[in-house]
């Protein structure tokens, strides 16, 4: 649970999440998380940094699905190497604190990385385990 918030507010986060994961599963969604100009990247860096932020909290468990959807894109995937998001992620999937949930969405993830290890191979080898 979220302090300070109430169970409703936190139930509508969670919804809305789970909705933006639906919609990210076709490509038209993944490029509006995506953005455009100077906003591109704000949704998935925000929905990223509060997934890792409040790793432990169920609320935020469906964030891996939108990161699983958005990584399907091949411009998504290259704006996650770019922003070094896959350390983050290994990072989590390295500890206990996330739960089998977060942890099949994120390993998929790292399985849609693998078509763009060729184009960036330099930054793939410099990530360490």
């Amino acid at each position: 649970m979220l302090k300070g918030l109430s169970e409703e507010i936190v139930h509508s986060i969670e919804y809305l999440i789970m909705t933006l994961s639906n919609i990210t599963i076709v490509e038209e969604g993944q490029k509006h998380v995506l953005g455009e100009g100077r906003l591109r990247g704000a949704i998935i860096e925000s929905l990223f940094g509060m997934s890792s932020y409040f790793i432990k909290s169920g609320v935020f468990d469906f964030v891996s699905n939108i990161l699983s959807n958005f990584s399907s894109m091949k411009e998504g995937r290259k704006y996650m190497i770019e922003n070094k998001m896959i350390p983050k992620i290994l990072e989590m999937l390295r500890g206990d604190l996330i739960n089998d949930h977060r942890r099949r969405h994120l390993i998929e993830v790292i399985r849609n990385m693998a078509f763009e290890y060729e184009q960036h191979e330099k930054t793939f080898l410099n990530v360490r385990f």
